[in-house]
């Protein structure tokens, strides 16, 4: 027994003799009838057990003593009754079992009062007993529930309404040097206490109607009775059960539920001293981490980021936090427990530096969601052995709740950094979705600290770019050749309604009308220029429309025939739209079959190396791709990724080539397609433009790259009007000779793999505005070859690059 339990016992029993203690004065106030300490309900009992003979045997005592009939009767000497504390202990047998006595918390309270009868040793070691009065913190927590519980019994015994109700209340109790608290389940009994009733005609019987219908109409009518109106004698019996498990497992539950922001700041160092109070450590504390991105970090921190160093985690590279035994935990799955950091003989560096840091004690679970490895919960103390396997068993039921509640965290930051990143950024590419999630994550401390949040610019050094376009021959010709051919189609079939109508009804108008669009037709044998199509359509729909439905009064046949006029229309076009939609559906055939298969290779040229990708569909499709160092969240990048990508780009457009041109006589309009490689070897930085959500160059001196990809499409061989891309050939436009030579190698593995025909064409480049010294190698790519069949081989070319000489890189 501690020190502290001795002293309470001890001024318990100095309490009792001196016979102090007193009424609540709350529970006057709510009952304030008479209330005398009696054992008259419990005589009862054992006189219905027992003869009185019997019973003065069984308590040592004899009838001529008058004991029994002091115990029958008002005590009002509390002094007397402490002299015969084992005379009540025998007699209370019925209510306090001798065999709980030295482990329950129990003890007989004078009816509506705080004065203690009796109390077990375990109650006056857990609560002490001052004065002879219940502790005053207990007495307050309790008294709500007792004074409730008192009114129900009185009308039971009293007036015959009886109202269920839980004769019960949650205590808690502060140990204020450990910081610690337990909580307690109070019950009461107030079975042995005589409800005398002094005024018969109290309750009338309109009233009981009335009162039997509402509990709180009827304590309300308790509460207005006369003092003199009820005696209270007997004693109240009261019992705690020690419910600080349930009960902070319940807290903790809700405190995970109900944070409306997830594993806050704010909510976890409640959780920190819930676990504390439930493990019953006043040293402990507790943290718990997310697993993202092959690293930890830390969830709800930022209150404690200086004190706990486990903090360090959140900062571990991925080799480093398998060597710990926090990654341990997390990769083999199961619980580690470390007693004492000093003494565990494989310490890592990591381990030194929590022992430093003063963590003697630890343990660390990891946390699973669907199987998937979501993070863990570590616990720690300054305490040697104050972790040990047997808390492992006692957080099995807090385990799953922290998995649920990091989950829900995840999901949470997860939201929140896609709100930042597509209210700042836009959609952006797998590959460096990392480094928007970085920044986003960023943006999120700075709030959540209550710094002013700052959009932080996304730029990547040193990356090497790659530009290729497949695009449509002579697109503008075919498409002005289609709109032409459509437009002098309409204007025809203008003419024979214009014609038919003038026959039923001769107006020299439709006449003038008719010259005008016979004009217009006429103009349209010269080729379509963009003002004398928007000059057409602007005749039709002013001139011609507005007339249809009066013109169809002239006769049967005149209406016959602009119906039939009308059905020839595109509705969504209001105008002939044959041509245009066999040009345009041929456009997007080609454009689809370039996107699908871009979108398949481009999943294996990424197993090679993570890279940003993006395409752009117009009259053909064009593609860039940024890799580097920088791109890649691990920071691991070798010369030969940029070889790879250089050689799947030219399969790829070899692929693209192939399939374009087996698509040509399945064509509404037959198009062919032409092939360009922008070589660049110099790295250059890109940098995301919040403006237009979109990767650019940055800087001056990396701009002509980009000038460069613009101006390329109308490229001529110098000293000739031949465009420099032609149908079924691919064009690599170069600045410096060893990007012609890299190529060049890439040309030759081509040629023996059947991707390529023989031979290489080199070529100048017409000067481009701004733009001088560009030159090109022409390849012709091989109908049906290699790249027709199951796609590029990342295994072939990563065997031919190694294969290749690399003094030119």
């Amino acid at each position: 027994m501690s020190s502290l339990a001795d002293e309470r016992i001890k001024n318990y029993q100095r309490s009792i003799e001196r016979g102090e203690g007193e009424k609540s004065q709350s529970l006057a106030r709510s009952l304030p009838f008479e209330a005398t300490l009696s054992f008259a309900p419990l005589l009862r009992y054992w006189r219905q057990a027992v003869d009185t003979r019997q019973l003065a045997g069984w308590l040592s005592v004899s009838d001529g003593d008058g004991i029994l009939a002091w115990l029958d009767g008002p005590i009002t000497d509390m002094q007397s009754l402490a002299g015969h504390r084992a005379l009540v202990e025998r007699l209370l047998t019925p209510v306090i079992s001798p065999l709980h006595r030295n482990r329950d918390l129990e003890a007989v309270l004078v009816p509506a009062s705080n004065q203690v009868v009796y109390a077990t040793e375990p109650f006056v070691q857990r609560f002490g007993v001052e004065e002879g009065r219940l502790d005053h913190h207990i007495g307050l927590q309790i008294e709500g529930c007792r004074a409730a519980s008192l009114r129900f019994h009185i009308l039971r015994e009293a007036f015959g309404i009886d109202f269920p109700f839980t004769d019960s209340a949650l205590v808690a109790q502060q140990d204020p040097g450990a910081g610690l608290t337990r909580y307690y389940r109070a019950c009461f009994d107030h079975s042995n206490i005589d409800v005398i009733l002094n005024q018969p005609d109290a309750l009338h019987e309109s009233e009981r109607i009335d009162l039997q219908t509402s509990a709180g109409a009827a304590v309300d009518w308790i509460e207005s009775l006369v003092p003199d109106a009820v005696t209270l004698s007997g004693f109240e019996w009261v019992r705690l059960i020690d419910v600080t498990d349930q009960h902070i497992l319940s807290l903790f539950k809700t405190d995970l539920i109900g944070a409306e922001r997830g594993l806050s700041p704010e909510v976890m160092p409640i959780l920190d001293q819930r676990l504390r109070n439930y493990l019953q450590k006043p040293e402990l504390r507790f943290g718990l981490a997310a697993y993202e991105g092959e690293q930890l970090r830390l969830l709800g921190a930022i209150y404690r980021i200086a004190l706990d160093p486990f903090i360090r985690i959140g900062h571990q590279d991925p080799v480093r936090l398998h060597e710990t035994f926090v990654g341990r935990s997390l990769f083999e799955k199961k619980v580690h427990v470390v007693e004492d950091l000093e003494r565990l003989t494989d310490r890592t560096a990591y381990e030194d530096e929590l022992l430093q840091a003063g963590v003697r004690s630890a343990l660390v679970a990891p946390l699973f969601w669907q199987a998937e490895p979501i993070g863990v919960l570590y616990l720690w103390s300054t305490r040697p052995g104050d972790l040990s396997s047997c808390d492992v068993e006692r957080l099995e039921e807090v385990i799953p709740l922290c998995a649920a509640a990091v989950n829900r965290s995840r999901e949470d930051l997860n939201h929140r950094i896609q709100s930042v990143i597509l209210g700042s950024y836009t959609a952006i590419h797998p590959s460096v979705e990392w480094r928007f999630r970085k920044a986003a994550l960023n943006y999120i401390r700075r709030q959540d600290r209550g710094l002013r949040p700052e959009i932080e610019p996304i730029v990547f050094d040193d990356v090497y770019p790659l530009y290729a376009v497949a695009d449509i021959r002579s697109s503008s010709n075919h498409r002005n050749e289609a709109v032409g051919h459509d437009l002098t189609e309409h204007l025809t079939e203008v003419e024979e309604v214009l014609s038919l109508a003038a026959e039923a009804k001769p107006l020299p108008i439709l006449d003038y009308l008719k010259v005008r669009a016979s004009r217009y037709r006429q103009m349209l044998l010269d080729g379509l220029s963009s003002d004398e199509e928007a000059a057409i359509k602007d005749f039709v729909a002013r001139n011609i429309e507005p007339l249809l439905d009066h013109l169809s009064t002239f006769s049967g046949a005149v209406k016959e025939r602009i119906a039939r006029y009308r059905e020839n229309l595109d509705p969504r076009q209001g105008r002939l739209y044959r041509q245009s939609r066999a040009f345009e559906e041929s456009i997007a055939i080609i454009n689809g079959s370039i996107f699908s298969y871009l979108e398949e290779e481009e999943q294996r040229a990424q197993a090679m190396c993570p890279h940003y990708f993006e395409q752009h569909q117009t009259d053909g499709v064009d593609f860039s791709i940024y890799a580097g160092a920088s791109i890649m969240e691990n920071g691991v990048f070798n010369p030969l990724y940029i070889r790879n990508l250089r050689l799947w780009q030219l399969m790829v457009m070899c692929g693209i080539s192939q399939r374009t041109s087996a698509l040509k006589e399945t064509l509404p309009v037959p198009l062919e397609t032409t092939g360009l490689i922008l070589a660049h070897s110099t790295p250059i930085t890109i940098r995301f433009q919040l403006s237009e959500t979109r990767f650019d160059v940055d800087g001056t001196h990396d701009i002509r790259y980009e000038i460069t990809k613009r101006r390329l499409d109308k490229a001529q061989v110098k000293g000739t009007s031949e465009r420099l891309t032609q149908p079924g050939r691919i064009a690599i436009v170069y600045s410096q000779a060893r990007e012609a030579w890299e190529y060049e190698d890439y040309v030759r593995f081509l040629q023996t793999a059947a991707y390529l025909e023989p031979g290489i064409e080199e070529v100048e480049i017409e000067d481009l505005q701004g733009i001088k010294g560009l030159k090109a190698l022409r390849v012709t790519v091989a109908p049906g070859g290699s790249s027709s069949g199951d796609g590029v081989s990342t295994e072939v070319i990563e065997r031919a690059i190694l294969s290749m000489p690399r003094e030119h890189n």
